[in-house]
Parts: C-alpha cells; structure tokens; sequence
C-alpha cells in the first residue's frame, strides 16, 4: 500500500482536473450523460480544458501525495482521450477499432513531468500509481489509516473485505458499482501484504541465519496469508460480475501489443521529440505480490518469450516494489533457498504447500480471465498487451514444475505423520 493515503481532491490551483475527472465517467448519477458516454472528452480536453502544464512545473516536485495523485489523474485523462474512439466502438460493434494517435501537449508534458517525479518512465496508467493503489479514500472521512503501524502490527481489520466496505474510488471510467468492485476488491487484497512481509523476514532471516526454526515459521506464515488473499480473490465474483467487466476494460488498455487498436503507437505531443509512443497497459499483473513470492522461493521461469513479458511488467511498478522483489530474489539466490529447504523434510513439505498456493492463486486468477474475458470477447489480448491465452498458463506451469521437483525430492525423505498425509494429497493435486 502507499505510505500515505491517496489525496482524494486536488489543490486549488489544479481544479479544472478536478472537475474533468468528475464530469468525464460515462454514468452520472445513474445517467449516460457524462464526457465519455456522449464521445466528447477529446473534443471538450481540445477546446474547453486549459494547459496546466506550467502549474505542475511549479509544483513541489518532493510532494508526494500531490505528485502521485496528479499522475492518476492525468493518466485517466490521457486513457480517455486515446481511448474514447475504441469505446464508442465497442459499444457500436463489439470490435475495438482504431485508438487515437496522438496526445495533446496539455496532458501529454505534465504526464511525462510527473512520471519522472515518481521514478517511472512509462507516462500511461498503471496499475500501482494509477487505477488501483492510489485510487481510494474512506467512506464519510474514515481516519483510519492501512499504512499506520496500529493497523500493521495489530491487525485491526481482520479480513481485507472489512477494508473493501469501507473504501469508495476516487476516479472511475465507467462509473458502475461493478468497475469500482473490480478496483477496490485488489486494494482490499493488497492491505493485508503486511503479513506478507512479515512472512518473507523470518524467512529471509532464517535462511541467512540457517535457523531453520525461523525459516519454517516464516513458510507457515506465507502459506496462511496466501490463503487469506486467495480467499479475499475468490469476492471479485460478487463485487465485479463478469458480464459487465468489458464495459470498462476498454480504458485500461495500453499501447504496447495491441497493435490492432494503435497499429503506429502513440505521439505525446511536446515529448519524446514527437516520436510515437508505446506503453503497456494497465493490468493486474503489474501487481507485486505473487512476484515477491516467487522471487521469496526462488521460482524459476521457463527461457521464452512470453516470460519476457513477465519481467517486462516488473518495470511497471512503483521502483520499492520492483527494489523488494530484486533484493528477495538475489537474498533466495544467494543463499541458496532451494537447498536448504530440501536438507529438511520438513521444510521442504512447506515449500511445497506455499508453491502449490501460489498455483492454485494463479489458476483462479485464470480461470476469471476465462470467465471476465475469453469467454465475452474474441480479442486475443490482455489489458497489458500479452496473449491472453497463453501467458498466464505459462506461469502456472512453471509453479507446477516446480512443485514436482520438490516432491521429487520429498519422496526419498522421511516426513513426521501429519506431513505425509498431506503431502500425499497435494502429490495427488499436482
């Protein structure tokens, strides 16, 4: 989560942003009247919004609050304004059609400024600074706060839904109850990654203390917190229904691989020596925590291009994730994770159990691609421009052969009763 909580409403000096967010979803208080739905945010962003590319300029670069929030709000303006053309599309045909080419400076340069600020080079709607991590606020002006050290350490809210109950957006596309359920549901999912963290000190700290007892408790840990966030996925099927996912999917899109709906990239205008553009997309796969995790256990990927993709979107995350998820897997590497788990029968049992988690999370992660998507849409690719039939199954089998090496292993080790009957039953699963 973010070290301090979204700023839900910009200062005064970036009010007509303000208002443009407000006016631009496509349902207004239960009406398709809003900028998107009547196809006029382009034409009213050219004509009627004003260039506030020198008050960003002059802003506190060091701010982080303002900068982060004005980095959603502009990468919702520059989402729309490129993809507004594909929507009415969709909505007229069901194809996607031809996005549009070029940004206007007015959003284009402060984008570009403010993605430099945060240390991210693709100026396009992200899943961690844009869409999700930075994109909610607490119903009636709650003050408590997931990223204080009471909710940390004491577990206030016991289940991420509790959280989810209490949290609206802050911007939205659509404006539907299924978009921002689809939203809140992953931020729901990463408040409780403090027990995540947790889970890889012990384990980290007991690999480079050799302290198995540590080790062991810290895999016990990891295991239960995959649980409870595999738990708190399996509600996307209530907050969001997966009819409706496509009525704002369209905005999450990105540059880079869908080349059917930008087949010559995009121009930011002012940027880049007006040279076209290719970004990713938006997409729950720039999310960090099935990464720290194998980067935890020390997964290997196998050597093809669709696992280029998966190393790719790590550079679509803010920079403490990706340091996080770099230094677990070079601390796994250097002290050689994977031996040390299997001098133990024990251990290796609990690798096993939190790898086989970790499968079972991406499965269901695969089949609401199947159920969201594929099964509404002929259009072959993610959100983040991968091949949406393939790349996740690519993952999910490489945890697969990871879990039949560590049976391999476990076979000719003696486990304690209580093991064997389970390790009987996940062999059985694998």
């Amino acid at each position: 989560m973010p070290s301090t909580k979204p700023m839900a409403v910009l200062p005064k000096q970036f009010e007509p942003l303000e208002n443009l967010m407000k006016n631009m979803s496509h349902w207004q208080d239960g009406k398709e009247t809003g900028l998107l739905a009547t196809n006029s945010f382009r034409k009213f962003v050219d004509s009627d919004f004003p260039d506030l590319t020198e008050a960003v300029m002059n802003s506190d670069p060091n701010d982080a609050a303002l900068n982060t929030a004005l980095f959603r709000d502009y990468s919702f303006a520059a989402s729309s304004y490129i993809l507004e053309p594909c929507h009415h599309t969709y909505l007229e045909t069901g194809d996607y059609g031809i996005g549009e080419s070029e940004l206007p400076a007015k959003l284009a340069k402060p984008q570009v400024e403010l993605a430099k600020r945060l240390g991210y080079k693709q100026p396009l709607l992200d899943y961690g600074h844009g869409y999700a991590l930075y994109n909610w606020q607490y119903k009636n002006g709650k003050d408590a706060d997931p990223t204080s050290d009471k909710f940390q350490n004491k577990d206030i809210i016991k289940d991420p839904q509790d959280l989810l109950s209490e949290m609206n957006v802050i911007r939205n596309f659509h404006g539907c109850g299924n978009e921002d359920g689809f939203i809140l549901n992953h931020v729901a999912i990463v408040s409780s990654t403090n027990k995540q963290f947790a889970a890889n000190e012990l384990i980290m700290d007991g690999l480079a203390e050799k302290d198995r007892a540590k080790f062991n408790r810290g895999l016990v840990k990891l295991d239960k917190f995959l649980k409870e966030i595999e738990s708190s996925f399996m509600h996307m099927w209530k907050e969001s229904r997966p009819a409706r996912y496509l009525d704002f999917r369209t905005f999450i899109m990105g540059i880079q691989g869908n080349t059917d709906i930008f087949p010559n990239g995009v121009i930011y205008r002012g940027c880049f020596d007006d040279k076209p553009q290719a970004f990713r997309g938006e997409t729950g796969a720039q999310d960090s925590i099935i990464p720290a995790v194998d980067s935890c256990l020390g997964l290997s990927y196998p050597n093809n291009s669709l696992t280029s993709y998966l190393f790719e979107l790590r550079d679509y995350r803010p920079y403490t994730h990706q340091d996080y998820i770099n230094w677990l897997a070079e601390q796994s590497s250097k002290h050689d994770i994977k031996s040390f788990a299997m001098a133990d029968s024990h251990s290796a049992f609990l690798m096993l159990k939190a790898m086989h988690k970790t499968f079972t999370f991406r499965h269901l992660h695969f089949n609401m691609v199947k159920k969201y998507i594929i099964d509404n849409t002929k259009y072959p690719r993610a959100t983040g421009g991968t091949p949406i039939t393939t790349w996740l199954p690519n993952q999910t089998g490489a945890c697969l052969e990871y879990c039949e090496d560590i049976i391999k292993q476990i076979d000719g080790l003696t486990l304690d009763e209580d093991d064997h009957e389970d390790f009987e039953h996940l062999k059985e699963q694998v």
